[in-house]
């Protein structure tokens, strides 16, 4: 029998993906089984501004004017708003159903209305978003029960995930902390009173692309994989991945890994010291995304594994995420209205 579909839209720097879900039979939201995946098409040699300009090119309400784009960045952005009409238009096709609810999170900082990306560092802006990508949904005789309201972070996305799915590593705990690793670092914080938003961890001090590391210019770049790999083939040449030489032992390569998740600790640290501070002292500090797989791997665990023991003595626990898809599951959980009450202040 026909029911509703829901899907989640995960974007990252170098791809998107889109996956469906359900209720389980707890009330909790688990993956449905449908999946789609695709790379960002890049039509240009476009190179995102560094974060400097973008942010120069906002007005004073935070908001971006289109004409600020240099024609091939505006080109980047479009194709990805194909990209990403065409992956909803992939896991409806041929599936009788009554409604389809959508939630989305994409890299970079959304204006305040939430509908348009204004700064990114791994990819195009997007000017009205949202608006333009109903246009492209329209095109393809694609209607969503309700338009989707707002793009979220992939961190914050996360970490609703990790409280609405089953087996979400945040179900349990009253305050923890979550750290994604991918082309670059992605967090959410639960507190006591509830999941804090942009602002919130602001309060606790600069977001990873911005934060200063001791081992590269942010944590976002001496943590993230992107950075880890231009720091290897830096120093090293071009040739092998960084992960790959790492299960080679390459000892150059376990140096820039280790230093990695050395910067991921320290940050990590200061958010568990800023929380400490207000009397919410963190239980559980969850690793998502790419950061899953280096604490679990046997090849990468004892690296990784060695820079957090040694930061942390005592607690909080450190724990792999389970839910690879979490910041599908919380984007769509958003457009669900099931985010409203793990809020802070709600």
């Amino acid at each position: 029998m026909a029911g509703p579909l829901w899907i989640g839209v995960d974007g990252g720097a170098t791809s998107v993906r889109a996956v469906t879900f359900e209720d389980g039979p707890t009330g909790r939201l688990r993956s449905a089984g449908r999946r789609a995946r695709q790379d960002w098409i890049t039509p240009t040699a476009f190179e995102p501004p560094v974060l400097e300009s973008q942010l120069g090119d906002l007005d004073a309400n935070g908001h971006l004017d289109a004409s600020r784009l240099h024609p091939d960045e505006a080109l980047e952005g479009t194709a990805r708003l194909h990209t990403l009409a065409n992956l909803i238009a992939e896991l409806t096709f041929g599936v009788q159903v009554t409604e389809v609810h959508v939630g989305i999170c994409l890299p970079g900082r959304v204006d305040p209305s939430g509908r348009s990306i204004v700064a990114c560092l791994n990819g195009p802006r997007l000017p009205d978003a949202l608006d333009r990508w109903a246009l492209e949904l329209e095109g393809r005789n694609l209607t969503l029960a309700q338009p989707v309201d707002r793009i979220h972070s992939d961190g914050e996305a996360a970490g609703w995930g990790e409280d609405l799915a089953e087996g979400g590593a945040f179900t349990e705990v009253r305050c923890a902390l979550y750290l994604g690793v991918g082309t670059g670092v992605a967090e959410a914080a639960k507190s006591r009173g509830g999941h804090l938003d942009v602002a919130g961890l602001r309060k606790l001090g600069p977001a990873p692309w911005e934060a200063p590391s001791a081992f590269g210019d942010q944590v976002d770049a001496a943590a993230g994989l992107r950075g880890m790999q231009a720091r290897w083939r830096k120093e090293c040449g071009p040739g092998l991945r960084l992960l790959d030489a790492v299960r080679r032992e390459d000892p150059r390569a376990i140096a820039i890994l280790m230093d990695g998740a050395r910067a991921l600790a320290d940050h990590a640290a200061t958010r568990v010291e800023a929380l400490g501070s207000r009397g919410e002292p963190v239980e559980r500090i969850v690793l998502g995304q790419r950061a899953s797989e280096l604490w679990t791997a046997p090849e990468f665990a004892p690296i990784y594994r060695r820079a957090f023991e040694q930061r942390f003595v005592q607690a909080p626990e450190v724990v792999a995420s389970r839910l690879l898809e979490a910041p599908a599951l919380g984007a769509l959980g958003a457009a669900l209205g099931r985010v409203a009450a793990l809020r802070a202040g709600s």
